[in-house]
């Protein structure tokens, strides 16, 4: 029933990867916030090298900023139209979503699912907004 639907899946958020550097960059602005976003996604840095090694070492992704600014911003996300739907029956996979790249299923699509994130513009609005008063 919504018009407009976007799904910012891991696919997108993997590829707007957070760096050290971009946390230096962060923690430089000198304010509140952009020295709270450096601790917080370095942190998650951290953990990620540990347990969760992207196939860059030394970055994570920060998936709900990535989704909050391409509400922002949409050129940040790359997006193609199509059918989605959410299992509610199959005894394997409830809940997983199905997203029908090929359009195979006959279905009209109803869904923006973005598949690429550009980090550089990302990281330039992270930057700008963490940048101003609180």
């Amino acid at each position: 029933g919504f018009r407009k639907l976007t799904l910012v899946p891991l696919d997108a958020t993997h590829r707007a990867l957070v760096s050290y550097t971009d946390c230096q960059k962060l923690r430089a602005l000198g304010t509140p916030a952009g020295m709270a976003a450096a601790d917080f996604i370095g942190h998650r840095i951290e953990v990620h090298d540990e347990i969760q090694k992207m196939a860059v070492a030394g970055t994570t992704p920060v998936h709900d900023a990535v989704c909050v600014a391409s509400l922002i911003d949409p050129s940040i996300i790359t997006t193609r139209r199509l059918h989605v739907a959410v299992e509610t029956a199959g005894a394997l996979t409830v809940g997983r979503t199905v997203i029908d790249t090929h359009f195979r299923g006959g279905q009209k699509p109803q869904c923006d699912v973005a598949f690429d994130a550009d980090a550089q513009r990302f990281m330039a609005l992270l930057l700008k907004t963490f940048a101003g008063p609180a």
